[in-house]
C-alpha cells in the first residue's frame, strides 16, 4: 500500500521541496492504519531539523493533503506518536473523528463512501493545531500559525522556536507531562516568565537589550 501512496504523493502533490519530502516518509509508513513514523525518523529523511518538520507538517495540513491524529499512534507506550494520514488524490484514508466515527474518504474525489465531501474533511479529521490546543503533553506541540504570530510580536527579541523546545525539555526533564493540560496556555506562561526572568527584554522592542538563552536560565 505504501508504494502506491508514494506514487499518488509523487504525481499529486501540491506541496514543494522538504514538505514535499516530508509528506514522502509518511507515505513510506502508511497502512491501513495509518503511519506513525517520529519526528526524528522524518528529520533523517529529510536531513533537516525536527523544528523544520514540525512546520512542514503544519504546512501540508493547511494544504489539505496531511491528517494528523494528535497522540493517535495505536501503540503501547505511554507517550505516543502522532498517527498521520496522507490525503492526497488517489489516496483513500479512513480516519476518526473525535467521536470515533471512522469516515472513508477518497481525497479528490466528491465525496467519500460515507458522504463526506473531500473539502470537508479537515471537519472529520482532527486538525493538528485545534486538537493540540486542547491536548496535553505532547513532544511535538508547534502552536498554530496565528498564535506564533502573536507570540512573535508580543516577544520580538525572542527566538519563539528555540523557547518552545526548551520548554519541552524543561517539562520532560523535570517528569510534569502529566501536569500538562493544554500546551498553548503552558506555552504562554512560559513566555510570560522568561520574559520577567529576563527583566522584560524578550518583549521590548530594543535589540540591544540584556537576554539570557534559555539554556542558560535556572529553573
Amino acid at each position: 500500500m505504501a508504494v502506491e501512496i508514494m506514487s499518488a504523493v509523487l504525481n499529486n502533490s501540491k506541496a514543494t521541496g522538504r514538505a514535499k519530502l516530508v509528506l514522502l516518509g509518511i507515505a513510506n509508513h502508511q497502512g491501513d492504519n495509518g503511519a506513525w513514523p517520529s519526528i526524528g525518523t522524518l528529520a533523517r529523511y529529510a536531513n533537516a531539523s525536527e523544528r523544520s518538520v514540525k512546520r512542514d507538517i503544519q504546512t501540508l495540513v493547511e494544504l489539505g493533503e496531511l491528517a494528523v491524529e494528535v497522540n493517535g499512534a495505536p501503540t503501547n507506550s505511554q507517550y505516543k506518536s502522532n498517527r498521520y494520514w496522507v490525503l492526497v488524490s488517489g489516496v483513500t484514508a479512513q480516519v476518526n473523528d473525535e467521536s470515533g466515527v471512522t469516515a472513508q474518504v477518497i481525497r479528490g474525489d466528491s465525496s467519500g463512501k460515507s458522504g463526506v465531501t473531500a473539502s470537508g474533511t479537515q471537519n472529520v479529521i482532527r486538525n493538528v493545531n485545534e486538537t493540540k490546543a486542547k491536548n496535553g503533553f505532547s513532544h511535538d506541540w508547534f502552536p498554530d500559525e496565528d498564535e506564533f504570530s502573536k507570540l512573535s510580536n508580543q516577544y520580538p527579541n525572542a527566538d519563539v522556536v528555540s523557547e518552545i523546545s526548551a520548554m519541552i525539555d524543561y517539562l520532560v526533564a523535570a517528569g510534569k507531562q502529566r501536569e500538562v493540560k493544554d500546551m498553548a496556555a503552558r506555552f504562554r506562561t512560559w513566555m510570560r516568565n522568561a520574559d520577567k526572568f529576563a527583566k522584560g527584554a524578550l518583549s521590548q522592542r530594543s535589540n540591544d537589550e540584556w537576554f539570557v538563552k534559555p539554556e542558560d536560565r535556572i529553573k
